[in-house]
């Protein structure tokens, strides 16, 4: 939900009509911080922008635990910008 609450479709994106699905991978580290941001699919270089804002936002997460400690996860996420 913070994803769609926050993002903010990019005006040259909305007057061209871009639309897409950008995939973006980061790691919660140990410490619940979003780290390591990166595009991996992304077919607008605006609307790859405003991905890599958003995730930077992020609140901490909780991090995950393996054998009873703290570790860091690598997630991919899609992001989808689709106008009405």
């Amino acid at each position: 939900m913070f994803i769609k609450a926050n993002l903010k479709y990019p005006k040259a994106a909305k007057k061209e009509k871009i639309q897409g699905k950008l995939l973006v991978g980061f790691v919660v580290n140990k410490n619940g911080k979003v780290e390591k941001i990166k595009a991996l699919k992304s077919e607008d270089h605006d609307l790859e922008k405003e991905a890599l804002r958003i995730v930077n936002l992020m609140p901490d997460w909780t991090p995950g635990t393996y054998n009873g400690k703290k570790v860091s996860v690598p997630f991919t996420s899609p992001i989808n910008f689709k106008l009405r």
